[in-house]
């Protein structure tokens, strides 16, 4: 035994040693597993990493992109500014002028409605003035071309139906120059009324019928028996548009005929006023005259304006009928439409309401004057 002690201590070392050496062996071996699984994690970490970083990166090189667009949009937004404040500085250069313009034109306003309220006034004074002994000169004309005694020659009695004849175109044209002063003025009173359509076309007929007679031209009057027997207007002012409109029929009419028809407006109209066929009279006035170029037919109704211009005209008048009978018409609520065709004759028609509201002409009346308008002119009221 005591010579295989040390033997036997030795193994038994040995063994232990062994053992531990396992143990060690087994330790390495999970820390060199567990190193293994470490290095695994930390090289996808590395790449994780490495992935963030080429991230940034774009990142990075984007906001350097969107800070050089921010610098160039500051430098567009810093001009602009400025340009602004320049425009702003002219704006208000060019308000301080509109402001003294519009001084002047309130200012030439008001002289344009001084010098219309004189005009009116003179010509109403002169009106009155001429017309006192124009009837003087009109009845003792006629009283001379009567040749009652018989003591007058022919030469003298025809020069007494001239002086007549000239006298009476005389107060006529004072007549429209009232009317269309009072009209600028806007004094023209409207009386609306319930007046039968039959007995207006009776009194028309009576008016225009010598006048036709002398010319030696067929004239007709049709009313369409759908019609209302009475209609509610101012019938003096609708008698002045059509006597106007057929006085001008017959001045340029030589040959053929003359009508009036009064209806209901054909399927083709359209009112500019909103008016509404069912609740609307056209009064259609139509001839063979000599017709109305297309260039004149936004003329024909300025004053002192014929279709028939020229210097040496054949036919007479003063080109104010046509320039009354429009502003008449738009102070009744209507409308007038001229379709021609140049030497086959003209059709004038008058569309009217069947009933005029009093108070929704009065309020387009003072729409149309507080527009600003400065021009005075035949056609606004």
């Amino acid at each position: 035994l005591q010579s295989a002690n040390e033997s036997i201590a030795l193994a038994v070392n040995m063994g232990f040693s062994n053992d531990k050496l396992n143990k060690l062996l087994s330790e390495t071996q999970n820390q060199k597993e567990l190193l293994q699984v470490q290095q695994e994690e930390l090289r996808q970490t590395n790449e994780e990493l490495e992935e963030q970083t080429k991230a940034l990166r774009l990142s990075e090189e984007t906001l350097q992109h969107q800070k050089e667009e921010l610098s160039v949009i500051n430098e567009e937004l810093e001009e602009r500014t400025r340009a602004l404040e320049k425009e702003k500085e002219t704006i208000k250069v060019i308000n301080e002028e509109l402001r003294d313009i519009q001084g002047e034109i309130e200012k030439k306003s008001k002289d344009l409605e001084m010098a219309s309220k004189y005009k009116s006034e003179f010509l109403a004074n002169m009106s009155h003035e001429l017309r006192t002994p124009l009837n003087s000169i009109l009845v003792l004309s006629q009283l001379m071309s009567d040749n009652v005694n018989g003591n007058l020659s022919e030469k003298q009695v025809e020069f007494a139906k001239t002086i007549h004849s000239s006298g009476s175109e005389l107060l006529s044209l004072i007549n429209e120059i009232l009317d269309l002063s009072k009209v600028e003025a806007g004094k023209i009173d409207v009386v609306v009324e319930r007046f039968s359509l039959s007995v207006f076309g009776e009194q028309i007929n009576r008016i225009i019928q010598p006048l036709t007679r002398k010319k030696g031209l067929n004239f007709s009057i049709s009313i369409d028996e759908l019609l209302p027997e009475y209609i509610y207007n101012d019938s003096q002012r609708v008698q002045q548009i059509l006597r106007n409109l057929l006085s001008n029929s017959v001045k340029f009419t030589e040959q053929g005929f003359i009508k009036l028809r009064i209806s209901r407006p054909g399927k083709g109209f359209q009112s500019q006023k909103g008016q509404k066929p069912e609740d609307t009279i056209a009064f259609e006035v139509s001839d063979s005259g000599i017709g109305i170029p297309e260039e004149k037919f936004k003329l024909i109704f300025d004053a002192f304006q014929q279709a028939e211009g020229t210097t040496n005209r054949k036919y007479g008048g003063t080109g104010l009928g046509l320039t009354i009978s429009k502003s008449f018409s738009d102070i009744l609520g209507g409308e007038i439409f001229v379709p021609s065709h140049e030497g086959k004759g003209s059709t004038f028609t008058l569309y009217l309401p069947e009933k005029l509201d009093l108070k929704k002409v009065t309020q387009e009346k003072e729409v149309k004057n507080t527009g600003k308008e400065l021009l005075i002119g035949a056609n606004t009221f």
